[in-house]
């Protein structure tokens, strides 16, 4: 009997543990799809010519990438991309094309290989 309640409880556990994961997954994809929703707003906002455009998002691009150095050297830490996300309100994927072209910039330095683990630093 008390094996039979053991696996009912762990099972109830296990269930609601899955259940609050994949609701904070959701969430976390609902603010992503709402920060790419507004960045296409203020893109399609941006320009009447072609030229006009290009040099707006340029220049989005250009203070985005510095205020991600500037947030590295008051903190002395590093940042994750979910971090710079929040920081710039963007969504991941627009915070990670950001992290990549300073790391090729050598402005920062990547540490850790792949996955949520990877940190960016500051080079030195």
């Amino acid at each position: 009997m008390q094996i039979i309640l053991t696996v009912i409880v762990s099972l109830w556990l296990g269930f609601t543990v899955a259940w609050w994961l994949r609701k904070k997954e959701i969430l976390e994809l609902k603010l992503d799809l709402d920060r790419s929703k507004r960045e296409m707003d203020e893109q399609i906002n941006e320009g009447s010519s072609f030229e006009g455009f290009n040099e707006k998002i340029a220049l989005v691009k250009e203070n985005r990438k510095e205020k991600i150095v500037e947030h590295l050297r008051k903190s002395r830490e590093t940042v994750q991309t979910n971090n710079v996300a929040d920081l710039l309100d963007v969504s991941r994927a627009s915070a990670y094309r950001y992290l990549e072209e300073l790391e090729n910039e050598g402005k920062i330095e990547q540490v850790g290989k792949a996955g949520r683990s990877v940190l960016y630093k500051l080079t030195r």
